[in-house]
């Protein structure tokens, strides 16, 4: 069994949230201390990224709101 620590992100360029893997440790996630810095879109890594920490506006009708 392989486990992992893995926390939510929105990618800004995808429009998508979505969990990704922050450490093949788990158990860093459970010390107080620990933040990971280490994360990236599961599409690519130069896209821009932060952690999510919703609830925040549907990202699917913001895109379809949005003028083309």
């Amino acid at each position: 069994m392989m486990m992992a620590a893995t926390t939510t992100i929105h990618c800004h360029d995808c429009r998508e949230i979505s969990d990704v893997v922050t450490t093949d440790e788990p158990w860093l996630a459970m010390a107080k201390d620990w933040v990971s810095t280490d994360y990236h879109c599961k599409h690519s890594e130069d896209h821009r990224v932060e952690l999510w920490v919703g609830p925040s506006e549907c990202l699917s009708l913001i895109h379809i709101s949005e003028p083309t």
